[in-house]
């Protein structure tokens, strides 16, 4: 993903909770759409893995 399309799309992880969250799984980040790459560089938001923790079910 480029700048232009992360700047049509600004999604961000709202809902991300730090590690060790009771009842929080990985899920995609938003901002990256899952690749962990933007502009050809490490997305900010989820360190290059694509993935981010979120509450399961309401938690958190």
């Amino acid at each position: 993903m480029d700048r232009d399309q992360l700047n049509q799309n600004p999604k961000r992880n709202t809902d991300e909770v730090p590690e060790g969250t009771p009842d929080a799984a990985e899920n995609i980040c938003r901002r990256c759409a899952g690749s962990g790459k933007i502009d050809d560089g490490e997305c900010p938001e989820c360190d290059g893995t694509g993935k981010v923790l979120t509450p399961v079910g309401g938690a958190g």
